[in-house]
């Protein structure tokens, strides 16, 4: 009675033929030879065989086509790997290099390493060894080991030009899949004036957003090297997407808080404070958190393709301290004097702390667009900090300007 329950129950319950495989019934046969005392054992066992069977689970089957036609059962797939919060974020944050050439590009990369500039990775470039090794950047590439033996460019942009191309490779294996290139230096001298423009030429071609800022003689520095930098600006504005100009000049008209005049060192302290306020301008949209976080489609589509641009920065704390912020950002005395009333593009960042009210983005907002162009394409973000707390720091780069001088 066993057998038959066995094998006629299971067939009928799993079978639409009503009958069992032929390796069912050789089980059967297998349990009435089988000692009376181990037949429930043996059924049992069948039991399981013939379950598994039908289900396609034996020997890694899963269906049965035909009397002997099978298809073994595939392998799922493994999970993807799991990313630990460090690869997410590499992940999600587009690669920002800044790129100090020359000595002056060299101490303005210095000023943002000291004062903790987030999100970028750093790189010097300079023909002057002894120069370079004072550099706090990671990554220091001695220009031109061939054509100027570490000792510099002679002030000639012929030999900065040539050291920069010899040691191209070098530097662009550094810089590698960068999404945007901040490149920084001092225009008039050799290296920064001929090896600026070679460099920003190799990062357009390879794709990259690359934006210049650099600085222009002071006028006591002579004739000579006013002309030599005037020549490397129109040379890099050929090939960067976006170039801001910041004139050594206008230091003479700025004075410490106390209403006497700026020392030598301290001059160049606020030159290196502009350029770090600039890039961290753009760089905190994109990395930090804020109320409005702009990505880095954004910021292409504000700064590519646009020539000469206009930088502007402001801090104020106190009543009214978004429109003093503004007012302060939109007539920076630093900056380069650039009319922005035909601005076609225009990005705003309004850095605050936790008390940073909608009305005041809304007061800032309005101002700009106010002097820009009446169809202008205005992006902006905001960025919390609670260092900020009571002040609020507004930074503008106004690109597409109708006078391009």
């Amino acid at each position: 009675m066993l057998q038959t329950t066995c094998r006629f129950g299971l067939s009928r319950g799993l079978s639409s033929k009503g009958d069992i495989s032929a390796s069912s019934k050789l089980r059967s046969v297998k349990m009435r030879r089988a000692p009376a005392n181990g037949r429930a054992v043996v059924a049992k066992m069948m039991l399981s065989s013939f379950i598994l069977d039908q289900l396609g689970y034996s020997k890694g089957l899963t269906t049965k086509s035909g009397p002997e036609k099978v298809q073994r059962v595939s392998t799922p797939p493994p999970p993807p790997p799991m990313h630990d919060d460090d690869d997410i974020e590499l992940l999600l944050h587009p690669k920002i290099t800044v790129v100090g050439v020359g000595g002056g590009g060299g101490n303005t990369v210095n000023t943002m390493i000291q004062r903790n500039l987030t999100g970028v990775e750093f790189v010097v470039a300079n023909t002057d060894a002894q120069v370079l090794k004072r550099s706090l950047a990671p990554h220091r590439i001695q220009l031109g080991r061939g054509a100027t033996k570490g000792l510099g460019a002679g002030a000639s942009p012929d030999v900065g030009r040539i050291a920069a191309e010899e040691s191209m490779k070098q530097l662009m294996d550094i810089i590698g899949d960068s999404h945007m290139v901040f490149l920084t230096a001092g225009m008039g001298g050799g290296t920064g004036t001929g090896a600026t423009p070679a460099i920003a030429n190799a990062c357009k071609k390879r794709g990259i957003l690359t934006v210049a800022i650099v600085t222009t003689p002071f006028s006591f520095e002579g004739l000579r090297r006013s002309e030599i930098a005037t020549q490397g600006i129109q040379r890099l504005h050929d090939n960067v997407d976006t170039i801001i100009c910041v004139p050594n000049q206008k230091l003479l008209k700025l004075t410490t808080r106390d209403k006497t005049p700026l020392t030598f060192a301290n001059a160049f302290e606020i030159v290196d404070d502009v350029l770090y306020t600039g890039v961290q301008g753009v760089t905190d949209l994109i990395v930090r958190p804020g109320l409005i976080n702009l990505d880095f489609a954004d910021v292409k589509t504000i700064m590519s393709n646009t020539g000469r641009a206009r930088l502007g920065t402001g801090e104020a704390e106190g009543e009214n301290r978004a429109m003093k912020a503004a007012e302060a950002a939109l007539h920076h005395p630093l900056l380069e004097d650039v009319d922005i009333s035909g601005a076609k593009r225009v990005l705003i960042n309004v850095t605050g702390g936790s008390d940073l009210s909608l009305f005041e983005v809304n007061q800032i907002s309005q101002m700009v667009s106010e002097e820009a162009d009446p169809e202008a394409n205005i992006i902006f973000g905001t960025t919390l900090s609670e260092d900020m707390k009571g002040r609020v720091r507004v930074s503008l780069f106004v690109t597409e300007l109708s006078n391009q001088n």
